[in-house]
């Protein structure tokens, strides 16, 4: 939407995706990248890595609160793509119309 343009998409994506608190610094950067080679923690790279991603950031997360992240994923899937069904049936009256007026002016 217009609303915004000129924003880079990858600002708009959570700084916190898991949506539960962060514990980071319990690993040596060096370690990780021995362990996860060519991989990234960074969620909006092509090479993530999910495990590194977890390591790095919620070593210490309890499995009650991972399984809660899971949860919080699939709400923010769930509203984007609720979000994008209703932009495109929204959509659908205008096109219908174009179409609709494209058809007279033809005929």
């Amino acid at each position: 939407t217009d609303r915004n343009k000129g924003i880079p998409p990858l600002s708009l994506r959570p700084a916190n995706p898991l949506g539960i608190e962060i514990d980071k610094g319990r690993f040596p950067q060096k370690d990780l990248e021995a362990l996860f080679p060519g991989m990234s923690a960074d969620f909006t790279s092509e090479n993530f890595s999910a495990a590194w991603y977890l390591i790095e950031n919620h070593s210490t997360t309890s499995f009650d609160q991972l399984k809660m992240a899971v949860m919080n994923l699939k709400k923010q899937a769930n509203k984007k793509n609720e979000g994008s069904l209703a932009y495109v049936k929204g959509g659908l009256s205008t096109f219908f119309e174009a179409q609709d007026a494209l058809s007279a002016i033809h005929q």
